[in-house]
């Protein structure tokens, strides 16, 4: 059994082909059977030592198996198999998958992506921007489908995107892309923070030497005695004579009883403390307190010769 077409592998994208052979032999040859895809399409009984075979068969897409078997007058089969594809016919196609067409961009570097098909297969496909090729990718092998994906930088506003498909016949399938590139303005800078307002702060007119007060908006004050305590030096700095009244003396008279109060100097914590005691005066006594006191005099030599202090406890 000789089988000359088809040959083994070939592939079709025609669904009929021609099957094509001569089964021959010393004794005659009995009986010539044709399957496609293990289904029986054709049987031939010639009785004669050759028969050819010449029929079409009708294939189905994708893989095909034919097996030829001749049995003899004896019982003797011999079997020729081949193994066919079938390929629909399919035009050079080019499918833009992106970007869009018209479409409107706010970046700079894109992509081009694109599948290419044929059923002759794509030998060469190039990628054009702005009439300047960035891409191309082929096989020697030529395939029947080539996905494409080439990067690409845009210029403002419109470019035209060009994709070539080429067969290995020659023939070739473009398409074009328009797409805009909007170039993003420049963020305007944001306005300088005003400087930030100085608040007044709380200022309080107090007395020298009082660190606590009945308004509460006055917080207790902490160097109060310092204050008053460096006044002091240098109250006696420009004025030996200057002696302050550190005691406040306070005498009541009521009608049956006398009431005495002294108090002390303030303390560092701004309070002041009354000692009050009742206790009874001589008259005597208290004639000779409010009694008026003669003032010592003395003389200039003696005024310079004497400290500032022991002068000022002497008055």
């Amino acid at each position: 059994m000789t089988l000359s077409s088809p040959v083994d592998q070939a592939r079709f994208d025609n669904e009929t082909v021609a099957l094509a052979g001569l089964a021959s032999g010393g004794k005659s040859v009995r009986r010539v059977a044709v399957s496609l895809n293990g289904v029986e399409v054709a049987r031939q009984e010639p009785g004669t030592t050759s028969a050819a075979v010449n029929l079409p068969i009708k294939l189905r897409e994708g893989q095909n198996t034919v097996v030829i078997t001749a049995t003899d007058a004896d019982g003797v089969t011999q079997q020729e198999v081949r193994t066919v594809y079938y390929e629909k016919a399919a035009p050079l196609t080019v499918s833009f998958r992106y970007p869009e067409d018209r479409s409107r961009v706010t970046e700079e570097s894109s992509v081009v992506a694109a599948l290419v098909t044929s059923s002759k297969g794509v030998a060469k496909v190039t990628v054009a921007l702005n009439g300047i090729q960035v891409h191309q990718q082929s096989d020697k092998a030529p395939p029947r489908s080539i996905a494409v994906s080439a990067p690409v930088t845009f210029r403002e506003g419109a470019n035209a995107i060009v994709v070539t498909a080429t067969e290995p016949d020659g023939t070739i399938k473009q398409e074009l892309r328009t797409v805009i590139y909007d170039k993003p303005t420049p963020a305007a800078a944001a306005p300088a923070a005003p400087p930030p307002v100085k608040t007044a702060s709380d200022r309080w007119a107090v007395v020298i030497g009082v660190g606590r007060y009945q308004s509460t908006d006055i917080p207790s004050l902490r160097y109060s005695v310092a204050d008053a305590e460096a006044l002091w030096q240098r109250a006696l700095a420009l004025d030996p004579m200057y002696t302050p009244q550190k005691l406040e003396l306070a005498i009541e008279l009521p009608n049956e009883e006398i009431r005495l109060t002294v108090a002390p100097p303030i303390t560092e914590s701004g309070e002041t403390v009354e000692h009050v005691e009742d206790f009874h005066f001589d008259p005597a006594v208290i004639e000779e307190l409010f009694a008026e006191k003669p003032v010592r005099r003395m003389t200039p030599a003696a005024q310079g010769a004497m400290a500032g202090f022991s002068l000022a406890r002497d008055l």
